[in-house]
This record gives C-alpha cells, sequence and structure tokens, in this order.
C-alpha cells in the first residue's frame, strides 16, 4: 500500500522584528505630531523618546522640514511595513473568524484548542486517554476529518 501524503497546514513568511513595528510607530506619531499639533521645529517633539528625537532632528534642516530626508526615512520602512501588514493578511487569512468585526480565532483553530484542552487535561489528571469514535475526542477529530474531506 502506498503511504498516503498529507498537506501541511503551516504558514510561512518572513516576520517583522519588534524594531519594524516600533518605527512604523514612530512614523504614524510624527505625522499625526505634524498635523494635530502643528509642529514646525524639533522642540515640538521633546516628548518623543530620545532615540526617536536623534530621527526626528534628521527631518529638520534651517529650521524646515526636509521632505528627502522624510522619503528616505519612509523608504527604510517599506520592507517592514510590507512584513507587518503582509503578516497580518496571512493569519487573518488562515486564522480568523472572518465573519466578526474583530479578530478571534476561526472555529477550526478553536475546535482544535478544545481537542487539544481535552487531551492535556485527561493527561495532567493521569487518566488514561482512549481515542474510541465515541469518545469525545473522537468526536472531534472524526467532525475535523468529515469537513477535510466535505472541502477535499
Amino acid at each position: 500500500m502506498a503511504e498516503e501524503k498529507t498537506e501541511s497546514k503551516g504558514i510561512r513568511m518572513a516576520t517583522a522584528t519588534k524594531e519594524d513595528i516600533k518605527k512604523l510607530y514612530t512614523l504614524k506619531n510624527v505625522i499625526e505630531n505634524f498635523k494635530k499639533y502643528d509642529a514646525k521645529s524639533i522642540e515640538d517633539f521633546d516628548h518623543f523618546e530620545e532615540e526617536e528625537k536623534r530621527w526626528i532632528s534628521k527631518l529638520f534642516v534651517d529650521g524646515e522640514i526636509d521632505a528627502e530626508e522624510l522619503i528616505n526615512y519612509i523608504d527604510g520602512l517599506l520592507w517592514g511595513f510590507h512584513r507587518v501588514v503582509m503578516g497580518y493578511e496571512v493569519l487573518f487569512d488562515n486564522c480568523a473568524d472572518k465573519t466578526l468585526s474583530y479578530l478571534d480565532f476561526n472555529q477550526e483553530i478553536k475546535e482544535s484548542a478544545l481537542v487539544w484542552n481535552h487531551l492535556e487535561e485527561h493527561l495532567k489528571e493521569g487518566r488514561e486517554v482512549t481515542i474510541t469514535p465515541d469518545s469525545v475526542i473522537g468526536q472531534m477529530i472524526l467532525k475535523e476529518v468529515k469537513k477535510e474531506v466535505t472541502n477535499g
């Protein structure tokens, strides 16, 4: 009998780093400071962290905002931005319940977690784990198998 191969349901992509996310927040805060608070000089950014202020100070040349420096910074953020947004899209497409207006796991993940939690509970208590078609775990697994067969 030939060995049947199953397709992996794993997700692989480059992850956004904490630095990517921090830089995006900094850019958002800078733009907000320009727009909401009419920031016109480096002194208008005193409430920012030192690292952020070092970058922000490069934006000002002779008291004016240097558009080229701003564009260079934004250009440097693009791959991080891409990883943040793409990561969200991949996780949303594969893990989220798309029927909701907020983020939550989809039904498949929730049901898998229930199976795992049930199994883990039995094992922690030192109880024997028997998986039969009539057991709770067996019923959960059969439900998943039926779903996969139906969805092809």
